[in-house]
Formats: C-alpha cells, sequence, structure tokens
C-alpha cells in the first residue's frame, strides 16, 4: 500500500522521536506531522532537518504543539490531510501510570479515532499496544500453558505484568487495560466504519534507548541468577526485546503493508526481536505485515 503523507502522536517521546527521525532519513514520505504535547528542542529540530536534508526527497516536517486530550481543528487538520497515523501518544505512556492519567490516555485515543474515522485520505492507523496486555502469561497457571512460539495475539488477554522489582503488590494492570482497550477500538471500528480504513496494533516490547537493554537484563541474571523467581523475570524481560532495526522495520511494514489477505480489517501482532526460545509468536507479523525480525537477544548476551 502506499503512503505519502504520515501523522505520528507522541512524536517527541522516545519511540515517537526515534521513529520520526528514521522517517525522515528514509525520505519515504512528503510531509510528516510530528504531534505531540511539547515544542521540540532546538537540537531535535536541528538532528531533523540534518536527516531530513539527507537524501534528495527532503520530505517535509511539520511539528505542531497539541493537547490531545481535547479535540481541537488545528491538530485533527494534520491528520485529516495524513494517509496513515501512528498513535504513540499517551498522558504517561510507562506501567506506572495512574488511574487519572490512564482515563486521560483514553481520551486521546478516542479523539484521534475519531479524527482518523472522520478524515477522507487515511488508509491505516497503527495503534501502538504493549507487551503488557499479555503480561499475565508470565506467571502459572498461565505461564504453564504455552510454550515456544505459543503466545499468539489470538490467545485471551491478561492484562498486567507483575513486576518483581518493585514489590510483590506493583503490576501494570491499569496501564494494560488502555492498551487492550485501543486494540478493541481499533476492531470496533473496523467491523463498522469505512471499509477504506485499516488498522493495525503493535504489542511492543522493551525497545529502550541506545540499544543497552540486553546488557542490561543480563547484568541482572548474574546479579539474581539464585533467585527462581527474579530469573524467570528477567528471562520474560529478556525475551520482548525489540531492537531498533527491528522496531523500525515493523513500523514501516504496519503502514505499507496490504490488508486483502487479513481475517478483519484489524490486526494485531507482536512486537519483539527474533529471540531464540522466547514465547512469543512471530507468526502474526510475518503473515500479516511481511515482516520477519532479524535481531536476537541471544546473540547480544550471549
Amino acid at each position: 500500500m502506499e503512503i505519502d503523507r504520515t501523522c505520528i502522536t507522541g512524536a517527541l517521546g522516545y519511540l515517537g522521536f526515534n521513529y520520526l527521525s528514521h522517517m525522515a532519513r528514509m525520505g519515504r514520505r512528503s510531509r510528516i506531522y510530528a504531534l505531540d504535547v511539547r515544542e521540540p528542542d532546538e537540537e531535535q529540530k536541528e538532528l531533523i532537518e540534518r536527516l531530513r536534508c539527507e537524501n534528495e526527497s527532503r520530505p517535509e516536517v511539520v511539528f505542531l504543539k497539541a493537547d490531545l486530550t481535547g479535540y481541537e481543528e488545528d491538530w485533527a487538520a494534520c491528520i485529516d490531510d495524513s494517509e496513515s497515523l501512528i498513535h504513540f501518544a499517551a498522558v504517561n505512556p510507562f506501567p506506572s501510570q495512574t488511574p487519572i492519567q490512564a482515563s486521560k490516555s483514553m481520551d486521546i485515543t478516542l479523539n484521534v479515532m475519531t479524527a482518523a474515522l472522520r478524515s477522507a485520505s487515511m488508509k491505516r492507523f497503527i495503534f501502538a499496544s504493549s507487551n503488557h496486555v499479555m503480561g499475565g502469561y508470565k506467571d502459572s497457571p498461565l505461564a504453564d500453558s504455552i510454550g515456544v512460539g505459543g503466545l499468539t495475539t489470538s490467545l485471551d488477554p491478561a492484562p498486567g505484568t507483575l513486576i518483581w522489582e518493585a514489590g510483590p503488590n506493583q503490576n501494570s494492570t491499569t496501564y494494560a487495560w488502555t492498551k487492550l482497550m485501543g486494540e478493541r477500538l481499533c476492531q470496533s471500528c473496523a467491523a463498522t466504519g469505512s471499509e477504506r480504513l485499516s488498522f493495525v496494533s503493535v504489542r511492543i516490547g522493551a525497545c529502550k534507548p541506545g540499544q543497552g537493554f540486553p546488557e542490561m537484563i543480563a547484568g541482572r541474571m548474574n546479579k539474581f541468577s539464585a533467585d527462581r523467581e527474579a530469573m524467570r523475570d528477567l528471562t520474560w524481560m529478556r525475551s520482548f526485546w525489540l531492537s531498533q532495526r527491528d522496531f523500525q522495520g515493523l513500523f514501516d511494514r504496519a503502514q505499507e503493508a496490504d490488508c486483502d489477505g487479513w481475517p478483519s480489517r484489524a490486526v494485531i501482532v507482536n512486537g519483539m526481536s527474533a529471540n531464540s526460545g522466547m514465547k512469543w509468536s512471530l507468526e502474526e507479523v510475518r503473515g500479516f505485515l511481511g515482516y520477519t525480525p532479524v535481531d536476537d537477544v541471544s546473540e547480544r548476551i550471549g
């Protein structure tokens, strides 16, 4: 599917700016709208300008400060002019999200979805979901029900991951429910909305700045090797690593993959690299998006 104009929400967050930089460098769009509640600083603007000038196409990058918790015509006009929308924005994009923050994050998703449905040019809506939607499969009894590659996106969700390091009562359930409801909203809109618009929800793994995550996990594994519970959690974390290269390639294909062979106009894929021995399934990302991850956390940490 050909895409010429793209809009990114949460474009100054870590994932959003990472992908914005990638798109500016690749030069495969004529215009990229970058929406965020903040304005870019000089360093960010200079980087994007340098990247976009590295290729002949020189895509236009339009930054707009936008509070997406309320529907406004100025930012909605950016979505209206776009053919694909990549939705990263959240009030708090981390598992520590509070119920109040979760409510406002859902407002953002509903507002952005409304704008996408009203757009006459929009073709593809990409929702940045999370591995935490399936966090319950880390522990028994659900963990015992799946083997390597068995954690498919067709399984019943189990929102929330028990976080060992944060204490026995700390988990990501509130955050995970906002992501699950975003996925369900995509499925509902696909069933009742325009046949022109299709949806991809990506359950993103651990995609960290500097790609130091595998080494950090290796260090923790050495530290906690005698603690079975801690090792189980660290092994789970290690298994959902997503490299920078695979993150960018996956979201490229999420925008451009043809949906004619999909079971519906809304699909869900796991966003992990090709990590040896992991329970996460890559069947959907290969089949629906035509993307095969290339990196493996085991090759990074041995």
